[in-house]
């Protein structure tokens, strides 16, 4: 009991559960005949092993939190690693590395197999860009149709999730349904925000998902999300960049060549000027440089 708790309800709710199970046993109690009724000691007792378990299982239930947040944090890190590197790295982008991004993802939800489906806006459709696992999900394409489990997760704000892929009405593709993976949790990337695509996990147990599983699938998509926008700005500066280097170069070409046509007839011009003050005695001589001076600036 304790162990299936620690992953699902809240503390409250746990607390809640206790609480009820004391009164069902008090009620019990009073219920059988009272020659057979426990003792008030006894019902004292047994109400302080609920408590005693009470606390043992809210104490539990936060170390396993603080675990869990530790464990989380280590994750994040790991992302951040890979995205650091691929923007040091113009060889091998964010995109050229999802796949390394995937196996930090099954790692931290403990599944077998997962894939990131990107959302192609010109064509309309869910484009499979990296998968990861043993039985890696097959490369597919497919619209944002609600019959798709990949389109149903696109079009909500909460994560969706298919109990077994073999029994299943939703279209998923073939090679997962005969891949060994039973149950799937999708969310859209990012969580509550414009779509940019869509990350699911696979497990080979046929089960529901834990909240806690939904909330760090959303976490971790919301950090691929983040890291994808980053490494878009960059690659957008430096093509910006790249282009202002062309830009002064042309510029400079400019320049220089344009430099170079003026300095011609500029130096035509200012020895016919300087010719020209110094006052030649010929009219016709005077009359030629100033022809010569109004030639070369045109």
């Amino acid at each position: 009991v304790l162990g299936a708790h620690l992953i699902g309800p809240s503390v409250s709710e746990m607390i809640g559960e206790f609480n009820l199970l004391e009164r069902c046993i008090v009620r019990a109690c009073m219920g059988v005949p009272e020659e057979d009724r426990p003792s008030e000691s006894d019902v004292d007792r047994m109400r302080d092993r609920v408590q005693d378990a009470t606390m043992q299982l809210t104490d539990a239930f936060f170390r396993h939190m603080i675990e869990d947040e530790q464990s989380e944090k280590r994750y994040m890190r790991l992302l951040q690693d890979i995205a650091n590197e691929a923007l040091h790295d113009d060889r091998r982008p964010l995109r050229g590395r999802l796949r390394e991004v995937l196996g930090v993802v099954v790692e931290a939800m403990g599944a077998r197999s997962a894939a990131f489906l990107l959302f192609e806006v010109r064509t309309d459709r869910l484009v499979t860009i990296a998968s990861f696992g043993d039985e890696v999900f097959e490369e597919y394409a497919t619209s944002v149709d609600p019959m798709s489990f990949a389109g149903q997760v696109a079009g909500s704000d909460t994560a969706k999730s298919i109990r077994d892929v073999t029994t299943t009405a939703l279209d998923v593709p073939q090679a997962l349904r005969k891949s060994g993976i039973h149950s799937v949790l999708g969310v859209r990337v990012p969580p509550r925000s414009e779509l940019h695509g869509v990350l699911y996990v696979g497990v080979p147990e046929t089960r529901e998902f834990t909240r806690r599983e939904i909330h760090r699938l959303e976490l971790l998509a919301d950090r691929l999300a983040l890291h994808l926008e980053n490494a878009r700005l960059v690659a957008d500066l430096h093509e910006t960049i790249e282009s202002l280097h062309l830009e002064r170069g042309v510029r400079e070409r400019f320049v220089a060549a344009l430099a170079h046509d003026l300095r011609g007839p500029l130096s035509a011009a200012r020895l016919a000027a300087d010719m020209l003050a110094e006052q030649p005695a010929s009219l016709d001589k005077r009359r030629d440089l100033a022809t010569r001076i109004d030639r070369n600036i045109d």
